[in-house]
């Protein structure tokens, strides 16, 4: 993926024997060091982008007319971030929305899918490539606090994050925004644990954003 990104000129894969080099830094250690503020956090997205022979392939496989096409992830992978993943019946809950059609970004917990109105993408995603050129060709990611969301926002993709109470400290508070991706909407629960009122939020915002996105593209 880092070797679509502009002004990269190599990537070495942990392990790999490094080049010649005459300073290393800490991605993390780069805002102090340049002395970045929120008002200056660079911005310019896409910053990532699918492989073009990726995007096409996946282009035939996620082909609907006339319906969103939504990706989704209820759930974080490690323990500690239980707090972040929220329960996909109310991802099912959206599919009953007229038009929307929903795509499980997800690589764990696919079983509890059986049987329900989203498509498992699973078998797909074997890395972030793969996963950013299915991304490409979706309408808006809503995902919970996961790399998904993140990937989604550098690719420049319409994407709604689904934030706890107490959220990780790059979400900042009282903000529905995010510095770091400009097409990012943040949507935050307003008591510890509830999920039902953020979706609440969330099920109306998707029918408002699915009315507009569909007379956009009867222009």
């Amino acid at each position: 993926m880092f070797t679509t990104v502009s002004l990269v000129q190599e990537v070495v894969v942990k392990g790999e024997p490094l080049p010649a080099f005459d300073v290393q830094v800490p991605l993390m250690s780069l805002p102090r060091i340049l002395g970045t503020t929120i008002e200056t956090i660079p911005a310019r997205i896409p910053y990532l982008c699918a492989e073009e022979k990726d995007a096409v392939k996946y282009s035939e496989l996620l082909r609907t007319e006339g319906e969103v096409k939504v990706g989704i992830v209820w759930a974080a992978k490690s323990h500690r971030a239980r707090k972040r993943s929220c329960p996909v019946s109310l991802f099912l809950e959206l599919s009953q929305i007229p038009g929307i059609s929903l795509y499980s970004l997800q690589k764990e917990h696919t079983d509890i899918l059986d049987g329900a109105p989203i498509q498992d993408l699973r078998e797909l995603l074997h890395d972030f490539a793969d996963t950013a050129a299915v991304i490409s060709q979706l309408d808006l990611v809503i995902s919970v606090d996961t790399s998904v969301a993140h990937l989604a926002g550098a690719l420049g993709k319409p994407v709604w994050v689904l934030l706890p109470f107490s959220p990780d400290w790059r979400w900042l508070l009282d903000r529905s925004d995010s510095p770091w991706y400009p097409t990012m909407r943040l949507f935050r629960q307003q008591q510890p644990g509830d999920w039902s009122e953020l979706f609440a939020r969330v099920k109306s915002a998707l029918l408002s954003w699915s009315g507009e996105w569909s007379v956009m593209i009867r222009k």
